[in-house]
């Protein structure tokens, strides 16, 4: 969770007033487009809606890492590859100072320190370097692979097994890209990654699936009723 001083720090003022909680929900996702929500609210804050770049949300690259301190991914990367004088958390916080601030509650848009983040950031990097151990890598790897499960037309209700839900704003973010199809949905689980249907028949499943893949998910199984 996060508190409310923390989103109205980075979204715009204009939206100030959608704030009537103390504490909103923070999605770290990067393949969901909502940043902060509040399900009891019905309040949902786009990526495009905060002015904030967020490190979660953005492509690998020139990140912000540490806000506090102004500290890039870029940076730390330059460190680590081309100065190639740190190989460790200690010696990145020496050399950048990241994950030395004092305000991460209120200038970091996930209301935490980056250090959550930073130690798997410098061990990513660290695996491009020649010769460097690999099996983070193998393991990410192994982990795309995805058994497919040719689709069958579906009668009655479904169950859509979806990947990459991982906050109940993803869920919502679901439900609505289904509903918008005119299905009847009576649950969505981020956890465990269902959806269940309530009536599939006459809906075309290629459709469902581009559907559910244009907001960043992926259907890989469909259990027809």
């Amino acid at each position: 969770m996060v508190m409310k001083v923390t989103v109205s720090n980075h979204v715009d003022s204009s939206m100030w007033r959608l704030l009537r909680s103390e504490w909103f929900w923070f999605c770290s996702n990067p393949r969901c487009s909502i940043v902060y929500y509040n399900n009891d609210l019905g309040v949902y804050f786009l990526k495009d809606e905060v002015r904030t770049r967020v490190f979660h949300k953005e492509s690998p690259g020139d990140r912000p890492v540490c806000y506090c301190l102004s500290v890039t991914e870029s940076l730390i990367r330059d460190e680590i590859m081309v100065k190639k004088c740190c190989d460790s958390l200690e010696d990145i916080q020496r050399f950048t100072k990241a994950g030395t601030g004092r305000w991460c509650p209120i200038t970091n848009p996930s209301g935490k320190c980056c250090r959550e983040y930073l130690a798997d950031l410098i061990h990513s990097i660290l695996s491009e370097r020649p010769g460097e151990p690999v099996e983070r890598r193998l393991e990410e790897l192994g982990r795309s692979f995805r058994l497919e499960i040719p689709s069958t037309p579906a009668r009655g209700g479904a169950i859509l097994l979806i990947e990459g839900m991982s906050c109940e704003g993803c869920a919502v973010a679901v439900r609505t890209a289904l509903e918008s199809l005119g299905i009847q949905v009576k649950g969505v689980d981020w956890k465990s990654g269902l959806a269940e249907i309530l009536d599939m028949r006459g809906y075309n499943i290629e459709k469902i699936k581009e559907t559910i893949e244009g907001i960043g998910y992926r259907v890989s199984r469909i259990v027809s009723g």
